[in-house]
């Protein structure tokens, strides 16, 4: 059944009919009770469709793809670990803090002490709200610097 199905499918897709591939009615019939159709065809009528061929899907071709050395696998999977580190710099909004480079390496350095699964180098209760207050202050400082390079732009575009 499934696979008349299919055909039926890529036989309607390529305008083909199905039921001239199953029995007709009239074949069905007793052959005292057929009615043999006695017309001749007349010079208004249609010209015979000719059928597409239809490969069976089992036919078609895989195009394959050549197997990838070890190094281009890491590579790969680097690459993926990069836009995972990516993500997650975006999630937390760390674009917003304006961090300088001493600061991502301190960023960095915190990350690996978390993944190597090691306790927080610093008392967490007593380094959170001041560590809580001094990123606000950074992001409260990058957002200033930002607005106010926005609107010099806006300045110089709309006297041009």
């Amino acid at each position: 059944m499934k696979k008349h199905s299919l055909y039926l499918c890529l036989s309607m897709a390529a305008g083909l009919s199905y039921a001239a591939e199953q029995p007709s009615v009239e074949a069905a019939k007793p052959a005292a009770a057929r009615v043999e159709s006695k017309s001749t065809p007349s010079a208004e009528a249609p010209a015979a469709i000719k059928p597409v061929e239809v490969l069976p899907v089992t036919q078609v071709v895989k195009e394959e793809k050549p197997a990838k050395s070890p190094e281009e696998i890491a590579k790969e999977e680097l690459s993926y670990i990069e836009t995972f580190g990516w993500m997650i710099g975006q999630r937390s909004s760390l674009s917003d803090l304006g961090l300088t480079d001493k600061e991502i390496d301190a960023f960095i350095a915190g990350l690996r002490t978390a993944v190597s699964g090691k306790e927080c180098p610093h008392e967490l209760l007593k380094v959170g709200p001041e560590m809580q207050k001094f990123l606000e202050k950074k992001a409260e400082a990058y957002h200033e610097t930002k607005q106010k390079l926005v609107m010099e732009k806006a300045i110089k575009n709309s006297a041009d």
